[in-house]
């Protein structure tokens, strides 16, 4: 009976010392808990502004009265116009005898049309600033701030910078004219390799051949007048000299 009660002691001394033991080894050790997770809320930031990053560059019909049909893609089916539309490359603006049109480009390019014309847009591109029309026939007005535009046409292709240009291809008598109201920059005229350069107040017509550029007449400076506010017109007038006719280079001694 004393050897089970002794065993007994024992066993009960062990377990106090062990628990005693434990107590002290875990009293100077420290659990890390990983604080709960947060929700972080990021607060959006505008990206720098980079320098001459540009944006989309897309012709837009702002006005046609009526009698105007589109094709807004090379794919496309034509269709009658609605103010609002947006041309990519490769659509076409046809106005019939009473139709006339406006294409606004978000540079500030103006393409005003006249009745009886059919243009494509061949090129239209945000990292150029070059636009390319093909006139099949008819005329179109080009009001230019800024890039370059180039109107071509079966029998050439016209070229402004900055500048105010017209250009009328008659297809029945293949003929044309192009004419420059006024120019910050360069309008020009390539027939058959050949570039025709244009000041302020000029107009070049194809044929006669060669071409001859001359001085505007009050009937073709009417002509612009019909087409942009005439203020515009004789503000440009009376602040542009009308240069004199560029002389013809005499044909070669001896020829026919």
């Amino acid at each position: 009976m004393k050897a089970s009660i002794n065993k007994t002691t024992v066993v009960r001394i062990v377990i106090v010392v062990l628990v005693v033991f434990a107590g002290a080894v875990f009293s100077n050790f420290t659990v890390s808990v990983a604080p709960s997770p947060q929700t972080i809320i990021a607060t959006p930031t505008r990206a720098p502004t980079q320098t001459g990053l540009r944006t989309a560059r897309v012709a837009e019909l702002t006005d046609l009265p009526s009698d105007v049909f589109t094709r807004l893609t090379t794919n496309a089916a034509e269709g009658q116009a609605v103010i609002g539309q947006v041309l990519n490359v490769g659509g076409t603006v046809r106005t019939l005898d009473r139709g006339n049109a406006r294409i606004d480009i978000n540079d500030g390019t103006i393409i005003r049309v006249s009745p009886k014309t059919l243009f494509t847009i061949t090129q239209l591109e945000p990292s150029s600033p070059i636009t390319r029309l093909y006139l099949t026939l008819g005329k179109v007005w080009i009001t230019l701030t800024g890039g370059n535009m180039q109107v071509e046409t079966p029998i050439g292709a016209a070229s402004v910078r900055g500048s105010y240009l017209g250009v009328y291809y008659n297809a029945d008598l293949q003929q044309i004219a192009v004419s420059c109201l006024e120019t910050s920059g360069t309008c020009s005229f390539t027939y058959q390799g050949v570039v025709y350069s244009m000041t302020s107040l000029q107009i070049m017509i194809v044929p006669p051949l060669p071409p001859v550029v001359r001085n505007m007449t009050g009937v073709e400076i009417k002509d612009w007048i019909l087409v942009l506010p005439g203020q515009e017109v004789r503000g440009i007038i009376s602040s542009t000299s009308t240069p004199e006719p560029r002389p013809q280079s005499p044909p070669p001694s001896g020829s026919q």
